[in-house]
């Protein structure tokens, strides 16, 4: 019984993958995509390719190496697939929020690293922070997007260069993040809030440059103070100035 369980387990993530790596055009990224996914699944703490090809059988360091970091496929038909077929999993919504998560690294040549506020560290530490959109249902919350916030020291030639940042990334705050996932969101068909009769409930969770940080109203609140996201209830339908 157990046994069966697992086969049906493993033939349903591998049914998942192939239809969501299909974007990946060619048939070896599609396969060391799925590879890399399934190693990710398997192994706990530090996500090391090492480490995540040891728990597959099928696992090879530099295959899913060069998957990761050289092979030139395109991240956004990717997550735009997986953000529909999460919202049709999940529907109807009950609410967006959006939250900056910080990413503790002892290292400093990882892409975005400064000493800056964490919630994750409840203090300014070493860290990467990156911006989220979650679509959140009554029994569920999962991640539709993300962008990494880039410190403006990491913009600086020499440094961007060394990390291979393109030159046309600039400098973004954390709201300006913030609206630009909701934009992609909402591109995709998503509507916040509509629909939720019972619950009538439109709702943003703070996104702040760091400690002491003013939350303002999403789209209409007070320009004074816009270093940061705060939370916005409104009651209906839909929220003034979202479709």
């Amino acid at each position: 019984m157990v046994m069966d369980k697992t086969r049906a387990q493993r033939e349903r993530l591998k049914g998942f993958l192939d239809s969501m790596l299909v974007s990946l055009g060619r048939s070896e990224r599609r396969q060391w995509g799925g590879v890399y996914v399934r190693g990710l699944l398997a192994t706990g703490g530090r996500k090391a390719t090492a480490s995540m090809a040891a728990h597959v059988s099928d696992g090879n360091v530099q295959a899913m190496q060069q998957f990761i970091s050289q092979s030139p496929w395109h991240w956004d038909p990717l997550r735009k697939g997986l953000a529909h077929r999460l919202i049709e999993t999940l529907h109807p919504v009950a609410a967006w929020v959006v939250d900056d998560t910080g990413f503790p690294k002892k290292v400093s040549h990882s892409v975005g690293v400064t000493r800056q506020y964490s919630g994750t560290l409840g203090k300014i530490g070493n860290c990467q922070v990156a911006v989220s959109l979650h679509y959140a249902t009554d029994d569920a919350a999962v991640p539709l997007d993300f962008a990494l916030y880039l410190p403006e020291e990491w913009l600086e030639e020499e440094r961007r260069q060394k990390a291979g940042i393109p030159q046309d990334v600039t400098f973004q705050p954390k709201w300006a993040l913030a609206l630009a996932l909701i934009d992609r969101a909402l591109a995709l068909g998503g509507t916040p809030g509509r629909g939720q009769r019972r619950r009538g409930l439109w709702q943003h969770h703070g996104v702040s440059d760091g400690p002491g940080s003013t939350p303002v109203a999403l789209r209409g609140g007070n320009p004074e103070h816009n270093r940061g996201l705060g939370r916005f209830e409104q009651s209906g339908d839909s929220v003034p100035g979202m479709p």
